[in-house]
């Protein structure tokens, strides 16, 4: 029965350790940023959310206008959160570059663009059983810029499921992003 286990426990181990990333090279390369410093910014200005609860996909107007109330003014909030947890998630992980919060002192610019965002369904919250996009999810790009703007390697993120359950929306977008934000991280640490 022992060996029946930690056989289960390796096979697990080994299937996630080789768990394909979802992060691609669109164009150019990552090794750009080897040595270099890194100005981070937030686009999300043509996003799509998708809301769980209807499988609707709309703007974050109209997702923000559903939702009413406090989504209206907490939603530039939450980009900032959103914002912090990236720097914060690639300032830990950079082995091979450098983040800066100043963007005259940066060699470049990585703009993180959402092209669909989900918060998650409000059912998931204690149902282990629902499919993973009913916890959220981040698609969207990475784009690696000079500061003249010229892009120098794009990085599609095809998706990126949360791996669990906060107790905020806030919170929830900040996993999401911090999530998609480790897999960024291990690209470009790896240049390739």
């Amino acid at each position: 029965m022992k060996k029946y286990i930690l056989s289960l426990i390796v096979l697990t181990i080994s299937v996630v350790s080789f768990a394909k990333s979802p992060i691609r090279v669109v164009s150019g390369s990552p090794s750009v940023v080897k040595g270099k410093t890194v100005f981070v910014e937030f686009d999300n200005k043509d996003a799509v959310i998708v809301d769980e609860d209807t499988k609707k996909s709309m703007t974050i107007e109209e997702f923000c206008q559903m939702k009413g109330g406090e989504w209206v003014q907490d939603m530039g909030k939450d980009d900032v959160e959103a914002l912090e947890e990236i720097n914060e998630t690639l300032s830990n992980k950079a082995k091979s570059f450098n983040v800066t919060y100043n963007k005259s002192t940066a060699d470049y610019i990585l703009v993180v663009r959402t092209d669909t965002f989900s918060y998650g369904n409000p059912l998931a919250f204690g149902a282990a059983f629902l499919p993973k996009d009913a916890l959220g999810f981040f698609i969207g790009k990475f784009i690696i810029k000079t500061p003249s703007g010229e892009t120098v390697c794009e990085l599609a993120c095809e998706k990126v499921n949360a791996d669990g359950i906060t107790y905020t929306w806030t919170k929830q977008k900040r996993r999401i992003y911090m999530l998609a934000t480790k897999e960024l991280a291990s690209v470009l640490n790896k240049g390739k």
